[in-house]
Formats: C-alpha cells, sequence, structure tokens
C-alpha cells in the first residue's frame, strides 16, 4: 500500500501546490489593480500640477500688467496734477 499513500500524498502536494498557486495569483491581480491606481493617481496629480502651474503664471502676468497699469495711472496723476496748476495759475489772473 506504500504506492497508494504516495499517490495520495503526491496528490495532496499538488492540491496545496494548486491552492498556493491560486493565491499567488490573486496576489498578483491586486498589486496590479494598486500599481493600475497609483498610475491613475499619478496622472491626476500632474494634471492638478500643471494646472496650479498654469495658474501661477496668469496670476504672474496679472501682477506685472497691474504693475504697469498702476505706472500708467501714477503718470498720469502727475500729469493731471501739472495740468491743475497751470489751471490755477491761469485762473488766478482774472480779477472777478
Amino acid at each position: 500500500m506504500t504506492g497508494v499513500r504516495e499517490v495520495e500524498e503526491g496528490v495532496r502536494l499538488a492540491e496545496e501546490t494548486k491552492e498556493s498557486l491560486v493565491r499567488i495569483v490573486h496576489s498578483a491581480d491586486r498589486a496590479v489593480e494598486m500599481v493600475q491606481r497609483i498610475a491613475v493617481a499619478a496622472e491626476e496629480q500632474s494634471a492638478a500640477s500643471e494646472e496650479v502651474a498654469q495658474s501661477m503664471e496668469n496670476i504672474s502676468h496679472i501682477t506685472k500688467s497691474s504693475t504697469a497699469a498702476t505706472e500708467q495711472i501714477r503718470s498720469a496723476s502727475h500729469y493731471l496734477a501739472r495740468l491743475a496748476s497751470e489751471l490755477h495759475r491761469m485762473v488766478d489772473r482774472f480779477v472777478l
């Protein structure tokens, strides 16, 4: 009967091997799924980073535009102040 026992032991070992391989395949599937999720998250993060970079670029452009506009307003206000001063001198010449 040792031949029968050896066959039974071989069958048992084959079943254990099959179960182990099934567990390995399931673990590998889970690992693949996790890697795919990580890849999707990385793509989303990359897109968000690009949006932030674009927003920062827009803010920089707006800041530069505001600075230029502020300088134009300052120049215009100085010009208007000179005109007002000249007008005041001209009006002072008239006697009421």
